[in-house]
């Protein structure tokens, strides 16, 4: 009997604290500027579920879906909304947006211009940045870029006519031109014929510099916990940023700065000007501002660039009249392969503005914060300190601008209807970012992916090297694209 007393009373006491609990989110619920946003049930309630989908790789998709179902602007967290409409993408990131960069950015690498958030910090570190990304330092870097196209070549010549995983390889040839270029090593991956360690350390920096972000006093905790691979996970973004490290003080070593126009040569001499004046020498110009500033490009340089000619090559596996065609378009270029030439070829423009489209390198939400004052985006009354974004695999896959948006078609590229058109396609490719904050690096990377493309489809046919290959290459997203097979099974033969 006194048992069932006490199960009657206990769950008398489960139905109180279920009512009040109904009751509170009622409460909430009927106070909340954003409820009539649509999304799902558990996003309202907590950001536990987005964090879930970051860790599982699915974010991305998943909000591509929810677009799809409810339309051009979905809640995706308690304060946080994702839009995806044409005048969104103008209203965020416009050159007159007052939306700053959310607090996720400084998870997001070491300090430097691209995690900084401050305006004003911003263009300070710009003006020091840009002059390593114009036309003309570009440009400086194309001979290099041939060399380790052709180390490239030397090593796939090796592997012909077998299934080849060619994700490393694409990773390794990405990593030698953002290493080379921006801290004086190339980091021998190619030469040797064998992946660096910071490669192979490099897959765990992004979730490692995020945990630390998300649970950094767990994270302190655990970085002296009994077992090895948490600890060596919680060092990732350390590690990688010691290996730049070793490569500035080689370089300081090895490298006279004076008439040099690399970025850490511009840094240098910046630093030996102010000391000279005997000025403060900024954070960013001291040896780990540097270092820091090095370790992000090296960073953001690899898998972006190593990823996309990953999925290029994939897609062209799956429809062998592109490789056909690139080939036509090619035959008459000089073996060469000038940049001035090849950058102008059609075929080779729309096949690689395609891939960036399908499948961007950085599919993720674009976060930016609202004001104290608020805002209006598309229409939509958006409250003080609330994240909002667009993300590059949804803006890029608007069945308005490009019809059958989830089919690789460079020919979308090819049937433009005047520069109007062009222009407005041109403005939905958002993967490298927008407006202000755009990537300093776009330039840089269509230039390997070119250069690279060009030499490869010249010389090989590529297929489908694996049966689980579709599997491997579905898209799983960490900020970066990834394949969730972490593979890419392809074929090169000999082009007769």
């Amino acid at each position: 009997m006194d048992k069932l007393v006490a199960v009657s009373r206990l769950q008398g006491l489960a139905a109180v604290v279920v009512l009040c609990l109904a009751l509170l989110y009622l409460a909430r619920g009927l106070k909340d500027p954003l409820r009539s946003i649509p999304g799902p049930f558990w996003a309202k309630l907590s950001g536990a579920w987005i964090i879930l989908l970051d860790l599982s790789g699915n974010r991305s998709t998943t909000i591509h879906d929810l677009h799809l179902r409810h339309g051009p602007v979905v809640r995706i967290a308690p304060n946080q909304l994702s839009f995806s409409s044409t005048r969104a993408l103008k209203d965020i990131y416009g050159a007159n947006s007052k939306y700053t960069k959310a607090e996720i950015y400084e998870s997001l690498g070491q300090k430097g211009i691209f995690t900084t958030r401050d305006r004003d910090e911003y263009r300070v570190a710009k003006k020091r940045v840009v002059p390593s990304f114009s036309q003309a330092s570009i440009a400086q870097m194309e001979d290099m870029i041939h060399g380790h196209v052709a180390n490239l070549v030397k090593c796939l010549d090796k592997r012909l006519n077998i299934p080849l995983d060619v994700l490393p390889w694409f990773r390794i040839f990405a990593l030698s031109v953002v290493g080379d270029g921006f801290a004086g090593k190339s980091f021998g991956g190619l030469e040797t014929e064998k992946t660096p360690q910071l490669l192979l350390d490099l897959d765990a920096v992004f979730p490692s510099l995020w945990v630390w972000w998300m649970f950094p006093t767990t994270s302190k905790i655990l970085q002296y916990a009994p077992v090895k691979a948490i600890r060596d996970f919680l060092r990732a973004g350390d590690d990688f940023n010691q290996y730049c490290g070793n490569a500035f003080y080689e370089y300081l070593l090895h490298v006279d700065p004076a008439g040099r126009h690399d970025l850490i040569a511009k840094m240098l001499n910046e630093r030996d000007e102010l000391k000279g004046k005997t000025s403060d020498i900024p954070r960013a110009l001291t040896d780990k501002g540097i270092i820091d500033e090095v370790t992000n490009l090296v960073f953001a340089g690899t898998d972006s660039t190593g990823n996309t000619l990953s999925y290029l090559f994939y897609e062209l596996s799956n429809q062998p009249k592109w490789q056909l065609r690139l080939r036509e378009e090619l035959k008459d270029v000089p073996t060469s392969h000038r940049y001035n030439v090849v950058a102008e070829l059609p075929i080779l423009e729309a096949v690689v503005q395609e891939i960036l489209r399908l499948r961007p390198a950085a599919p993720a939400s674009l976060q930016r914060i609202t004001p104290d004052t608020g805002g209006v985006i598309d229409g939509v009354v958006v409250p003080p300190k609330t994240i909002v974004s667009c993300q590059a695999l949804t803006i890029q896959r608007n069945p308005l601008i490009f019809p059958d948006p989830d089919t690789f078609n460079p020919q979308h590229w090819l049937d433009v209807d005047g520069p109007e058109q062009l222009e407005t396609m041109r403005n939905h490719i958002t993967v490298f970012g927008k407006g202000a904050r755009a990537c300093l690096g776009r330039s840089l990377a269509t230039m390997e992916i070119k250069l690279a493309t060009a030499a490869l489809i010249t010389r090989y046919n590529v297929e489908i090297g694996g049966v689980t290959t579709h599997n491997d290459m579905e898209m799983a997203c960490h900020f970066v694209l990834v394949p969730k097979g972490k593979q890419c099974i392809l074929k090169f033969t000999p082009v007769l």
